[in-house]
Parts: C-alpha cells; structure tokens; sequence
C-alpha cells in the first residue's frame, strides 16, 4: 500500500524536474505511480482526504503524476475533475495553511488546470494570498513565482478562449482560427 508521506517525500525530491518535460523523470514517474494514480482517480485513497497532509499526497496522485505518466495523451487530464473536487474538499479543512508552502502550492494546481473560469479566478485568489503572506521572504517568492506565473497565463486563456488551445489535438478537439494564430505563436513549451 502507498504511504501519504512517500508521495510528498518523492514529488519533494524531484522540485527541480516540475516545470520540465523530461523523459527518464516521466518513465520513473509511470514505474513507480502509475497503479498509486489509478487507485487516487478510482477513490480508493480517498481516505486520504482526512487530512491537508495526506490530501496534498492525493492531489500529487491526481494532478502533476498524470501529466507525467501519460504526456501527450488524453489520459493526462483523466483525472482532473477529481482532481478538482479533492482541492474543493480541503480548501474547506482547517490546516490547510499550516502546510509548507510548496504543499500548498500544489493543491490548488488542480484550479490551475481546470478549463473553467470560476476555477481559474479561486486559482489567482488563492495564489495571491499566498503570494502577500510571504511578502518577503526570497526563498518563498521563488518557489510561487513559477506556479503564479503559470496560473495568470492559464487565467488568460480560459478568460480568451475558454479551454487551453494547446490540448486539443491530445484531445482530439478543432482548433478555431484565433487558437490556430495563438498556437503558431508560441515559443517553447506550455502544457497546462
């Protein structure tokens, strides 16, 4: 049985590959979560929701894991609506604010990723409360400067064109003309 703690510990250890498209990182991430994922998407880590620590674990199975496990395919999103009902539930504990920073950080990811708008404007409130509570700590506002930036980028697109443009050949969907424009603009790589 997967251990809460042995999640959290794993995702922690491997900060530095989080914004990176790696293929070794994904191929460890698929050997070692693959059947922890589908048991969170299945609710039979549901348990986990007991607690804003064990809950951060379950949104570790259910958001970021997937898109690593299964990159490029529709599968990556599989699990984003439990996803965001898992977020929804802890919000409402008490303690949610007495997790480390980057545990916070990550539960409200699943808002990050949700192609709705009223997803998106909870993502931009939670993360700037955030934000103002460490109002000057250097170390804090390094590790939420990625996770806001990406939230008011996401925020911009769900508000334009309400969905990500960028998943709709993985999801099989027709891109309009303005996706189009804005997909051939893109530098790089942005996977929401």
């Amino acid at each position: 049985m997967y251990k809460a703690e042995e999640v959290l510990a794993a995702w922690w250890q491997a900060r530095g590959l989080w914004w990176q498209q790696d293929r070794q990182f994904d191929r460890e991430c698929r050997r070692r979560w693959l059947s922890a994922t589908l048991m969170a998407s299945e609710g039979a880590l549901d348990v986990w929701l007991s607690s804003p620590e064990t809950g951060a674990a379950l949104i570790i199975l259910l958001d970021p894991l997937p898109r690593c496990i299964y990159r490029g395919l529709p599968l990556a999103y599989a699990a984003d609506q439990k996803a965001r009902s898992v977020c929804r539930s802890l919000i409402k504990l008490s303690g949610v604010s007495g997790l480390p920073l980057w545990q916070q950080l990550w539960l409200y990811q699943p808002l990050v990723n949700s192609e709705k708008v009223a997803d998106q404007q909870l993502a931009l409130n939670l993360y700037s409360r955030l934000q103002a509570l460490s109002d000057g700590d250097s170390a804090d506002q390094s590790m939420l400067a990625p996770f806001l930036s990406q939230c008011q980028v996401s925020a911009s697109l769900i508000q334009r064109f309400g969905r990500f443009p960028q998943r709709n050949a993985i999801l099989g969907r027709k891109s309009c003309i303005e996706e189009c424009v804005y997909l051939a603009g893109i530098t790089g790589t942005l996977e929401l």
